[in-house]
């Protein structure tokens, strides 16, 4: 099947033509061919004979184009070199602008610059090479004051220095404001007693039996205030000295919902001991 083209005044096969389905043939009136050089001459005709206002060349551009490249756009925003300083580490002359910015990569510097490049800055900062190769080998005979120092102590040291630390010893005393119930359960006997007890129950609530909630350990069945009025505890060395208040078998692990509906839960009376 053929096509008559008014373009170029030819019957060419409807193959070459592009399709359209808004027209009644299914296809473009002119060919391909044609089509393409239409395009081409009216894409032509939106630029336009202009001149550079930075470098001053001849080029084409849009409507809407006034700079040759995208350097020359860059550069007419630049403010313009006003002089030239000397470097303080190498001596070399380098230009610089009225700007507190660097933009030219060490090329040109700002008004406020002092060294022609980032090397010469880090080699004054740092001294000359010479002074620094003095500075080694004066350190080179010196041993290490860390040298046979055990950097690691053993727990009998670190809780021989906490003990060292606690009450009237610590400079942070008060008189003992701070409630005895506090300093237990914030001591490091408490968290691995806690922790004894999650991995005893896999961290699953021991009454709705659900796993991957918030979890608490509760004293069960003795209460922790009973234990702590049996025992006639007063002081947070009583407290770590009675194993009664350790023992994992006394002890349960909750979520936060069923912790808060036992009738134990934030309840300060001692109550009666469990039958």
């Amino acid at each position: 099947m053929t096509r008559y083209c008014p373009k170029c005044r030819q019957n060419k096969d409807i193959k070459d033509f592009y399709p359209n389905r808004h027209r009644s043939s299914g296809v473009n009136s002119y060919c391909k061919a044609c089509e393409s050089q239409l395009s081409s001459q009216k894409y032509n005709r939106t630029f336009f004979d202009k001149i550079c206002p930075t470098c001053g060349k001849k080029f084409k551009g849009r409507k809407n184009q006034a700079y040759c490249s995208v350097k020359c756009r860059g550069a007419s925003h630049k403010k313009p070199i006003i002089g030239y300083k000397k470097c303080l580490y190498c001596g070399k002359e380098f230009p610089y602008r009225e700007t507190l910015k660097v933009r030219s990569y060490g090329r040109i510097g700002s008004i406020k610059q002092k060294f022609c490049s980032k090397f010469c800055s880090i080699n004054y900062l740092n001294k000359s090479l010479a002074s620094r190769k003095r500075t080694s080998e004066r350190l080179k005979n010196k041993s290490s004051p860390l040298k046979g120092r055990k950097l690691s102590l053993s727990p009998e040291q670190r809780e021989k220095r906490r003990l060292n630390k606690l009450g009237p010893k610590n400079c942070l005393w008060k008189g003992g404001i701070s409630q005895l119930q506090k300093l237990i359960r914030g001591s490091s006997y408490y968290l691995r007693w806690r922790k004894d007890i999650f991995e005893r129950d896999n961290y699953t609530c021991q009454i709705c039996e659900k796993k991957g909630e918030k979890i608490q350990a509760d004293h069960y069945p003795k209460t922790f205030a009973y234990l702590l009025e049996k025992n006639n505890i007063k002081t947070l060395e009583q407290a770590i000295n009675c194993e009664e208040l350790w023992n994992i078998s006394n002890g349960r692990t909750l979520c936060i919902d069923c912790h808060k509906k036992t009738d134990t839960y934030l309840n300060r009376k001692i109550g009666l001991p469990p039958k």
